[in-house]
């Protein structure tokens, strides 16, 4: 966190791309929310201290819904992508068994901001 890119903010097609790339299904809701995390997550000007208080409550707002719901469509994105996802990409960012929604998250994160860098 604190990391800054020369001003330039990345923006939601930037994310959008990549997250696709990986082979992740944007027909599922979990999605778009994942996405608007990554961009709080990497353009954010404040540290985020955790998921259930700050992170998910953030995008609830954006979005009209409420956190449990966010979660829920997070944690739903990711058991379809391990079901019919690209096994070895998931794998290559996130390895190990099924992660959960903030392990996924960060590695999305982490994988955003190596694509950069």
């Amino acid at each position: 966190s604190g990391m800054e890119f020369d001003n330039k903010l990345v923006n939601c097609k930037y994310i959008v791309k990549q997250i696709k790339d990986l082979g992740v299904n944007d027909k599922y809701l979990g999605f778009y929310f994942l996405v608007s995390i990554e961009e709080l997550l990497i353009n954010g000007k404040k540290d985020f201290k955790s998921f259930y208080k700050d992170i998910y409550p953030e995008i609830a707002l954006q979005y009209k819904k409420n956190a449990c719901t966010i979660e829920r469509n997070i944690r739903h994105l990711i058991n379809q992508h391990w079901l019919e996802g690209d096994k070895y990409l998931l794998y290559s960012i996130c390895p190990g068994n099924k992660p959960s929604c903030c392990k996924f998250i960060y590695a999305i994160k982490n994988y955003l901001i190596e694509q950069i860098v």
